[in-house]
């Protein structure tokens, strides 16, 4: 606590003057500090605005790349399913075409067998 000499009319003018230029300084000074504060507040609420903004985006490119490459794997799926299916029935045809051919040529074995049996 500030003391302050006694005069004749009250205080001493000087040690008053003196306490208050001091207070002053310090009123100035913290009045200072709360303005830059502020703004340092201010500039890190913009900050903080802008990184939850572009974590907005990034959620929503994250969310659209999860969407694309889904439809891209089902299309990739339909796609092989259908190739499948064209696949086995190329399959399922070749291998009665094959048999086929087989049965034909067990004929023709048998035909022979036959005119060779003639022939003895």
């Amino acid at each position: 606590m500030e003391k302050f000499r006694y005069e004749a009319n009250g205080y001493n003018k000087e040690d008053v003057n003196h306490f208050l230029s001091r207070v002053i300084k310090e009123m100035d000074s913290a009045i200072e500090m709360i303005r830059v504060q502020r703004e340092e507040i201010h500039c890190l609420n913009d900050k903080l605005k802008k990184y939850q903004e572009l974590e907005k985006v990034q959620d929503d490119i994250v969310l659209n790349a999860k969407t694309m490459a889904s439809q891209i794997l089902n299309d990739s799926l339909k796609e092989i399913e259908e190739k499948r299916k064209i696949l086995d029935s190329e399959y399922l045809q070749m291998r009665k075409k094959l048999q086929l051919i087989v049965e034909q040529q067990q004929a023709v074995i048998k035909d022979i067998d036959h005119l060779k049996s003639e022939d003895e």
